[in-house]
């Protein structure tokens, strides 16, 4: 689908960040707090506090939206026209 990049474009405080654990695990989302343990909100709203012990690594994901992407929902061209129309119209 061409011209619908959630990643395009990423607001100031909604850089995604990864938290790669020392049992392998990673967990993706917004960090709100580095001290001990450190706060982050994944997609979907879930607040995780994760002790600094349990933590290998901390990445800001700098190119990538935590956005679905238009083909991730499922939406179509179509879709994202009837959309945008409906949006205009309210």
């Amino acid at each position: 689908m061409q011209g619908i990049f959630p990643s395009k474009s990423i607001a100031h405080g909604y850089t995604a960040s990864q938290i790669e654990l020392k049992d392998g695990g990673l967990i993706d989302g917004l960090i709100y707090g580095e001290r001990d343990p450190v706060l982050i909100q994944s997609t979907g709203g879930i607040l995780q506090m994760v002790p600094r012990d349990r933590i290998k690594t901390i990445k800001k994901r700098r190119q990538t939206s935590l956005m679905f992407s238009a083909d991730q929902l499922g939406f179509t061209a179509q879709h994202l026209a009837d959309l945008a129309a409906y949006l205009e119209s309210q």
